[in-house]
């Protein structure tokens, strides 16, 4: 049995990487003056 016939796709799986990673980078802009923190966290410094 190989990866494919259990259901293991890379291919989509690589898909899906870009997907995500392309969607998290519109964030970063955002939070640049946040040193990084998500939007609504508390900042351990205040």
């Amino acid at each position: 049995m190989d990866y494919k016939s259990a259901g293991v796709d890379i291919e989509l799986g690589d898909d899906a990487s870009k997907v995500l990673y392309n969607a998290a980078r519109q964030t970063w802009e955002r939070r640049a003056s946040d040193n990084g923190l998500a939007t609504g966290c508390k900042k351990p410094w205040q």
